[in-house]
């Protein structure tokens, strides 16, 4: 694969380069290639109005620049990008270690997450003429219209910055290196690679699986299992295609209704009402890819019934930004959900997503200075407690940063309590509930069965990232964490005082 040079300027690991200039390029991998080196740029949500959206920025975070395990992994898939494009070993180590010290460098403007939730640093609103004064290393405003045409933006525009201190950082980093105008290119055209790499021939590709089995299984002895074509085929459609797979979802839901519909001609009650049928259905026929496209870059009145995420996702999330809980229609299926199924199975896998997910919508309230109704002395408690509980817990030699992790612990526990708790307000309306055809297991130890099963089903299907970067701890000790917490799971096992899931200390928070 050749590098478009007469677009961005090629490079001088290659050959001779002809310095082009660095704002230009800049615009055109953004515009063109949709490849962001520097920072992140996306349309999105207004913290104190959901509804309306801005364009928003944040760090380009290599989150795994700081641990040594795959330090030198990372450097080894950027020099085979380099030699992959022609270049000479030599000339192609010395760049690309120059390279590698300026990501270092980048990664050092980042503000920690947690300060910048301390300090209200998430949500910094300014406009493109406040962030050209502060970051003045970039041609804001150029390139930000060359990134969302056709969209009108001016000098005066409203933005928001997650991470204005990095924003501004970053702007002097690349002042400092302009002298190493090359470096800063080579940097921005491994980003191209990088971005296009799933498109490049098999090599650039495989190049990039050793990556991404290093970054998934760390040092784990472990073979990563090689995704089925068949399986890589789809993941990719629904990557770059993701509108066009979920017009199929809708089509299909469209003629279930139709077949419903068809089962009551008297409309007695098995017709879906026809304002609900209206509402789901409404669309135009044309031009449905580049609508969302065009919608996707619109700062107009948020549509609260557009999708935030393909609706074969099984991924439910909290976002802060938009004040809101997902759970997508993928979720409501095996083995999550199926109306077929015992209620504490679903109650266990699906009722303690959504509880888990609900919690997060009052995580600020974990850090005791933000809840003014809090008992002051009982919080510090509950997390002092779920800190060292899971400090004290390992994984194949490898240690938990419990810290980092405590947000997720804390929903994890109080999710399991919670949905445990509605199961129980559900069983006490529905008597005469069919016993089970395992002799000796009773409806509410299925309960916890099914939340280990499904939140140990994680371990298969995801991979868990390194335990370093990892927001939620590895799922075997986020079972036996929230286990070990709960007596209500001590209770119906019947548990001994001195059993090991049974401790006398039960950490909690909600």
């Amino acid at each position: 694969w050749a590098l478009p040079s007469s677009e961005v300027g090629g490079w001088n690991i290659t050959g001779p380069w002809k310095e082009t200039d660095f704002n230009q390029t800049l615009q055109i991998l953004m515009e063109k290639y949709n490849t962001f080196p520097f920072f992140k740029a996306y349309v999105g949500p207004i913290f104190s109005d959901p509804k309306q959206t801005q364009i928003l920025f944040d760090s380009k975070v290599y989150s795994f620049i700081y641990f040594l395990q795959v330090l030198r992994s990372y450097y080894l898939y950027l020099l085979k990008l380099g030699k992959l494009m022609g270049g000479h070993p030599d000339v192609t180590s010395t760049y690309i270690s120059l390279a590698f010290s300026f990501i270092s460098n980048l990664q050092k403007a980042v503000t920690p997450l947690k300060t910048r939730q301390e300090k209200k640093m998430l949500f910094y609103r300014t406009t493109i003429r406040e962030l050209q004064e502060k970051a003045p290393a970039i041609d804001w405003l150029s390139c930000l219209r060359a990134a969302f045409y056709p969209v009108q933006l001016n000098i005066s525009q409203p933005i928001v910055a997650h991470d204005m201190d990095y924003l501004k950082g970053m702007s002097q980093l690349i002042e400092q290196w302009q002298q190493k105008r090359d470096v800063l290119q080579i940097y921005m055209i491994l980003c191209l690679v990088r971005n296009l790499s799933p498109a490049l021939s098999r090599q650039f590709q495989e190049a990039r699986q050793v990556l991404a089995d290093i970054l998934e299984r760390g040092t784990r002895d472990s073979e990563m299992v090689r995704t089925e074509r068949w399986r890589k085929c789809l993941s990719e459609t629904g990557t770059f295609f993701g509108p066009v797979l979920g017009r199929m979802v809708v089509d299909a839901f469209r003629a279930f209704l139709l077949i419903l519909a068809g089962l009551d001609s008297g409309g007695s009650g098995t017709q879906l009402p026809p304002e609900l049928a209206g509402m789901l259905l409404q669309r135009k026929e044309i031009g449905w890819f580049l609508e969302f496209l065009l919608l996707s870059l619109s700062l107009k009145k948020k549509n609260c019934f557009r999708w935030e995420v393909a609706p074969w996702s099984v991924h439910s999330y909290y976002s802060l930004r938009r004040h809101a809980v997902v759970f997508p229609a993928g979720m409501f299926r095996n083995p999550f959900f199926n109306i077929a199924f015992p209620s504490a199975v679903n109650f266990g896998a699906m009722g303690f997503f959504m509880a888990h997910e609900l919690l997060h919508s009052f995580y600020e309230y974990v850090l005791p200075k933000n809840c003014s109704v809090c008992d002051v002395r009982t919080l510090p408690q509950g997390i002092s407690c779920l800190v060292k509980q899971f400090e004290s817990y390992s994984l194949k030699g490898y240690s938990i940063n419990s810290t980092f992790t405590l947000l997720e612990n804390a929903a994890d526990t109080g999710g399991l309590a919670i949905a445990y708790q509605a199961y129980k307000n559900w069983h006490a309306k529905h008597r005469g509930v069919k016993e089970l055809p395992w002799p000796g297991l009773s409806h509410r130890q299925l309960f916890f069965i099914s939340f280990a099963h499904v939140i140990h089903t994680l371990l298969f299907f995801l991979i868990s990232s390194d335990l370093s970067w990892d927001p939620h701890s590895p799922p075997p000790l986020r079972v036996l964490g929230s286990l070990r917490n709960s007596q209500d799971f001590a209770r119906n096992f019947h548990c001994s005082s001195k059993s090991s899931m049974n401790p006398v200390l039960k950490c909690r928070i909600w």
